[in-house]
């Protein structure tokens, strides 16, 4: 990736990386962290959709699905699906002016720790009726 700029979200120390934070369930703080991005490196090559799940200083109680609340399921949701939304939207036009970039997606690992917490009747399809 010599010369060239990637927005990686989530994402730990790299060579020449800038330091931004932000909320990204909210469009304006993703359009202004590719704004921030775009001042200091005058382009963005490749988004790297990496944040969701866990947040760093955030007291987050463990749920298993059955007793999450729908407060907490849309939190979850806008952690993992919507962050990816907002910050592909603020970036996209400008990837499509300059002709192109490359956009990746991840997802969490953390499915197979929460399959593990299913009760093994329901994990395998067995709803006792």
């Amino acid at each position: 990736m010599d010369g060239r700029v990637a927005l990686v979200t989530g994402a730990g120390s790299a060579t020449d990386a800038g330091c931004f934070v932000a909320d990204l369930t909210g469009d304006l703080a993703a359009a202004g962290l590719v704004a921030a991005v775009l001042e200091r490196f005058d382009r963005v090559d490749a988004l790297v959709n990496n944040a969701g799940m866990v947040q760093s200083g955030v007291d987050q109680p463990e749920r298993l699905f059955a007793d999450m609340s729908a407060v907490e399921w849309e939190r979850h949701v806008a952690l993992n699906l919507t962050t990816t939304a907002n910050v592909t939207r603020a970036v996209v036009a400008h990837m499509l002016a300059r002709g192109g970039g490359r956009i990746v997606n991840t997802s969490s690992v953390t499915g197979a720790a929460c399959q593990s917490r299913v009760p093994d009747g329901l994990r395998r399809g067995q709803d006792g009726g």
